[in-house]
């Protein structure tokens, strides 16, 4: 949870002067009025606030038990209001299409900020200082404006006096993406993978990485547009096609947008040889205008999968390689031949199979 009311303790100091890591906590009141602080709190450079540790997330000048929030704790709160700023704001605060409604309960006030010894928007604007550091003497911050709903982000010069709201050590998540379920299926030798999150803050992507459970080394094999901001649920998945038979594992490497990364847990699959040969009937049949065919092979070998007409000439070769032992769907598309009956044949060291099939137009 947050604080209700921004941050109001220290010592004022006038507009000109700068703080210090004196052990002093120094702010600054709108108009070096010490009212204007009771009503709208302090206003601190960054440093000030933060302590002087450049840690994202340190408690700073909070109480004992809260911190400045992170980027990542404004971005939730963003997409928990749905980038609606007026359901941040005080009712009585902002005007027209920025009027605020505080739906929310987090009462901001528009409390004005102060940049290079003056103070400029009172009641019209207010920035609230996140624990996230820029560099080059730049923070970042969040920013609500009057007259407008949207809530406003991005990095500004440090020496800047903005608000500062903390937020409860116990709300603070481990990861932008709260994921809630990634599974694994097995169906012929592909593997299809599952994966849920219930919300998601600042999520880029997801990579699935991939190895021999033999193996140290992991291989990507593909990246996933993530739902980037969202406080429903969301499902993904990934079908592994063709996967050799042995045993595997598989996990999800969640990347935020600033390029942080998180691990999910591992999930583990084994593909299981065939125990025979087999051409299985293709489907549907008959057919317009493709069909699929099923075989299987228990064994490393050279496959040879053609079609034949009704008198016996070869018009497609559909397979024509040595595939590992597996089970395999090959698809044929009738759109040059003609109505009819035709065969399709399968050759494998000794095993030979030939199946009838119908192409109806």
């Amino acid at each position: 949870c947050w604080l209700k009311e921004n941050l109001n303790i220290g010592t004022m100091i006038d507009s000109t002067q700068n703080p210090s890591d004196n052990g002093i906590i120094e702010k600054y009141c709108y108009n070096d009025d010490s009212i204007k602080c009771s009503i709208y709190g302090g206003l601190y450079q960054w440093d000030e606030a933060m302590q002087y540790d450049t840690t994202e997330g340190s408690k700073g000048i909070c109480p004992t038990g809260w911190h400045v929030p992170s980027w990542n704790e404004f971005a939730m709160l963003k997409s928990f209001v749905g980038n609606n700023g007026n359901e941040l704001k005080e009712i009585g605060q902002g005007t027209g299409g920025g009027a605020g409604t505080n739906t929310s309960g987090f009462s901001a006030l528009l409390a004005g900020i102060r940049y290079n010894g003056i103070f400029y928007y009172l009641d019209n604007h207010t920035n609230f200082w996140t624990s996230r550091s820029a560099g080059n003497s730049s923070s970042y911050c969040i920013q609500l404006v009057n007259t407008a709903n949207i809530i406003q982000g991005g990095q500004v010069d440090e020496m800047s006096g903005y608000s500062i709201r903390c937020i409860n050590n116990l709300t603070v998540s481990e990861l932008p993406v709260e994921l809630t379920t990634f599974t694994a299926s097995i169906i012929n030798n592909n593997v299809k993978l599952n994966w849920n999150t219930a919300t998601e803050i600042n999520s880029y992507s997801f990579e699935i990485e991939k190895k021999i459970s033999t193996n140290k080394s992991w291989e990507k094999i593909i990246a996933i547009k993530a739902s980037g901001n969202s406080n429903k649920p969301s499902q993904y998945s990934y079908i592994d096609k063709n996967v050799i038979a042995g045993k595997y594992n598989y996990r999800l490497k969640m990347i935020d947008l600033d390029g942080s990364s998180k691990y999910s847990s591992i999930v583990n699959v084994e593909i299981v040889a065939p125990a025979k040969f087999e051409l299985g009937q293709n489907y549907p049949n008959p057919w317009n205008p493709t069909t699929t065919i099923r075989y299987q092979i228990p064994i490393n070998i050279f496959v040879i999968i053609k079609v034949f007409d009704a008198l016996g000439r070869e018009v497609a070769t559909l397979v024509n390689e040595i595939k590992p032992a597996g089970i395999y769907e090959v698809t044929l598309n009738g759109r040059n031949l003609s109505s009819g009956v035709y065969y399709y044949q399968m050759k494998a060291g000794t095993f030979f199979e030939t199946k009838k099939f119908v192409l109806i137009k």
